[in-house]
């Protein structure tokens, strides 16, 4: 019969096409879960600069100083601006920055990552606020000028876990050193120390 042509796919042709999908597959699925902590890191990095930007332009615009504060217990950070209460000598108190249309905190995920420094200017803020203070909160300004403080925060990836020599596994480590002009952080894969 010249005119009846079969309509549909042979047999030959569904296994070469799932074989391709395999191959496909073989190839992406490495990549995509290789990119899930660089994703994760990114996120955190984008909301945290999110914030900055917020307190910065405010800070400009109110001609007050704000503070940006981690809690590491709590995982979270937020954008206080000073108000013209005095509550010591040389002490103001400082207020959480709102409004219908800002969020002034920001909180990432639980067992995400460890912090394993966090310098303002050269001193290392954590070793001082755990070993001295026995606090979880970490702060650092922006001036009316919309100039930070110089930070580097040094920490691991606890998800993206890599096998060690020994019983412990460690996370990859990256940092975030924060330009005092811009007021917004960039990421390095390797720790950074202040310039001395």
């Amino acid at each position: 019969m010249p005119g009846n042509k079969s309509q549909g796919f042979t047999f030959l042709e569904l296994v070469v096409v799932i074989a391709i999908i395999g191959i496909l597959a073989a190839i992406v699925a490495p990549n995509l879960r290789n990119r899930l902590p660089v994703y994760e890191r990114n996120r955190f990095r984008t909301n945290i600069n999110a914030l900055l930007q917020i307190a910065r332009q405010n800070a400009i615009a109110t001609n007050k100083l704000h503070k940006i504060i981690f809690d590491l217990k709590k995982r979270t950070v937020s954008v206080e601006a000073r108000t013209n209460k005095k509550l010591e000598k040389d002490k103001y108190e400082f207020k959480s920055i709102s409004s219908r249309y800002l969020n002034s905190v920001y909180e990432w995920p639980e067992n995400e990552f460890k912090f394993e420094s966090f310098f303002i200017g050269n001193r290392d803020e954590l070793k001082t606020i755990w070993s001295e203070k026995n606090e979880s909160k970490i702060w650092f300004f922006i001036t009316i000028e919309g100039i930070a403080q110089p930070v580097i925060i040094n920490a691991l990836d606890i998800k993206d876990i890599k096998d060690t020599k020994g019983p412990e596994k460690k996370g990859n480590g990256f940092s975030l050193v924060l330009n005092p002009f811009s007021a917004q952080f960039k990421e390095y894969d390797e720790f950074q120390k202040p310039n001395s």
